[in-house]
């Protein structure tokens, strides 16, 4: 798949996805992303933290590793956070995990990579959902 953008935040949606092996095109993505940066928001690791609470804790150590291994993890400083607040000020409809991200996303002037539906038409959002 090829996607004309310098970086890609790679968001929970896709992750758990990934995770679960349901779609061969995030994992072309994930595992061959060519020329594009992956990354992932620190919050997104909390998300996946609590999504797969109860697993075995060496597996869920595999799992972060390999958002490691495959790309960058983003920290949320004081403007990704800031920038965040305002976009769930003017009204996005995602909750404050998902204005991290995209806030994220704009900071380095790259896509969401998504499937959750309060980002579908979004410009900075590459929409892999049904």
């Amino acid at each position: 798949m090829m996607i004309p953008i310098e970086y890609l935040v790679i968001d929970t949606w896709v992750w758990i996805e990934y995770f679960r092996g349901s779609d061969p095109a995030m994992k072309e993505v994930i595992e061959t992303p060519g020329d594009v940066a992956l990354l992932t928001s620190a919050i997104t690791i909390t998300e996946i933290i609590r999504k797969y609470n109860g697993y075995p804790r060496n597996l869920l150590g595999e799992m972060l590793s390999l958002i490691n291994t495959v790309g960058r993890v983003v920290n949320v400083d004081q403007e990704i956070a800031t920038a965040a607040g305002h976009l769930r000020n003017d009204g996005f409809p995602g909750g404050t995990a998902d204005a991290i991200i995209l806030a994220t996303a704009r900071q380095v002037s790259g896509k969401v990579m998504t499937g959750y539906l309060h980002f579908r038409g979004l410009d900075d959002t590459l929409f892999v959902g049904s």
